[in-house]
């Protein structure tokens, strides 16, 4: 099965104490984008939880200590 990320989909914080976020806490998706790297996948944007937008790699992405972001599937 191949990755997919759209706008309007929900990530979910693994594991972080950075950035605003909070761990299994639910973010959703914007303005996401197809990334030139192949390790990173996607870039997109969520609001933090203090309503900072904030620019994300759906792979080793730095706010998250370079772990993973996982896609929530409904």
């Amino acid at each position: 099965m191949k990755t997919k990320l759209k706008n309007g989909m929900t990530v979910i914080a693994p594991d972080c104490k950075k950035f605003d976020l909070t761990t299994g806490k639910e973010y959703e998706v914007f303005n996401v984008g197809k990334s030139l790297s192949n390790k990173h996948i996607f870039n997109f944007n969520i609001k933090n939880d203090k309503g900072v937008v904030i620019y994300c790699l759906l792979n080793y992405c730095g706010h998250l200590n370079y772990q993973n972001w996982i896609i929530k599937n409904e």
